[in-house]
């Protein structure tokens, strides 16, 4: 029954009475009116720098850009779809978890060719040499880049450009850090060990004592910054060095010491691990990688181009006293802590099917070619 009086409308089910009230005339301009003043304010009161600035990520204003550009506080010059920049953010969450992800660093490599070796460990693991990669003539250097960025670069212009580093032999110059301190080699189950002596700490201790032996004053910082939480290993791994910059103002060069995990096939039968080797002397020697990060998620990092002619021009000293030692140069859009010196690098040591001591062997030589490139 519908009464006009009381403005009710009664419906008998079940012998319950649902009681539905008309909502006042008012109540949906007002209501509209509300929501669009706090948009209002919420763009001249730049809402998506501060979440940005919160965050430390532009991955909320990307979203809110995304859903609202006109309306937003800040205009960031964006020259990728906002779809793909959001989906981008979202690497340096699955390279945190290596049965997804580290695999992908292998699509950066296009050089890769495989084959086949006798297992290691288990039965159905098998592993496959990365051969000696092939000298690009495009640089005159031969260096080559593995570019995941929109930004074009040009070798040969980078190992000209002044690297703008102290010569102060008597203080510390570099820091070694391990975002991800458990990274392990064939030797220890699924690659990962807390042990000092068989994971990335012992290779950052060769880097280490092969600068100081040729007089270059490092710190070695052998914080496990993967523990216990391993996707907040770089968050604390920046605190790891803001700490050892603030004790020694004189650091100028800060290494991230990892190894890499390269696999084809993955979960399939032909599952094929990887592991990027040279042969010098008669020894097996882990290749490495230097991971370069930039701007290009809109993060501050104004000094790069310094870190990148860093990479460039220490991967040309690496490769003249160890032939072929280096995988083509890393260009990312992340900036992984490297806005903190300008001469910040991740160095992939090896690969998780490298054996320790070819790693070892890798980092020695790591060490060699920056203390021949700071001492020119």
């Amino acid at each position: 029954m519908y009464r006009t009086k009381r403005r009710n409308r009664k419906h008998h089910f079940f012998s319950r009475t649902i009681v539905v009230r008309k909502a006042p005339s008012w109540i949906f301009p007002v209501g509209f009116m509300f929501g669009l003043l706090a948009i209002i304010l919420a763009s001249f009161l730049h809402l998506p720098t501060v979440l940005m600035e919160c965050a430390d990520t532009n991955f909320l204003l990307s979203c809110f850009q995304a859903s609202a550009p006109y309306l937003c506080g800040t205009h960031l010059d964006i020259s990728v779809n906002p779809t793909y920049q959001m989906l981008d953010l979202t690497l340096p969450m699955i390279r945190s978890n290596e049965s997804m992800a580290k695999k992908y660093s292998a699509l950066f490599d296009t050089s890769i060719r495989l084959t086949r070796q006798a297992p290691i460990k288990k039965e159905e693991t098998k592993v496959g040499n990365i051969p000696v990669q092939t000298i690009d003539l495009s640089s005159k250097k031969g260096i080559t880049f593995s570019n995941a960025t929109s930004y074009a670069v040009n070798a040969d212009e980078l190992i000209k450009t002044p690297l703008l580093f102290s010569s102060a032999k008597e203080l510390p110059r570099v820091l070694i850090v391990h975002t991800h301190a458990s990274e392990a080699y064939a030797e220890s189950a699924g690659g990962r060990s807390k042990n000092e002596a068989e994971n990335v700490i012992r290779i950052g201790k060769e880097i280490a004592d092969t600068l100081n032996q040729n007089g270059i004053i490092t710190i070695h910082d052998k914080t496990k910054n993967d523990e216990p939480d391993y996707n907040g290993s770089y968050k604390k791994a920046l605190g790891v060095i803001q700490k050892n910059l603030d004790r020694y103002p004189s650091i100028e060069i800060v290494l991230d010491v990892h190894r890499d995990y390269i696999v084809r096939d993955s979960g399939k039968p032909t599952e094929l691990l990887l592991k990027p080797t040279l042969t010098e002397h008669g020894k097996n020697t882990a290749q490495i990688m230097f991971v370069v990060g930039t701007d290009a998620l809109g993060l501050s990092h104004p000094d790069w181009k310094h870190n990148l002619a860093f990479a460039v021009q220490l991967q040309d000293t690496a490769n003249r006293l160890h032939p072929n030692l280096c995988r083509p140069v890393n260009l990312r859009t992340e900036r992984f802590n490297q806005h903190m010196t300008k001469g910040s690098l991740i160095v992939e040591v090896g690969a998780s099917a490298n054996t320790l001591d070819e790693a070892i062997s890798a980092g020695k030589c790591v060490g060699e070619a920056l203390a021949s490139l700071l001492s020119t």
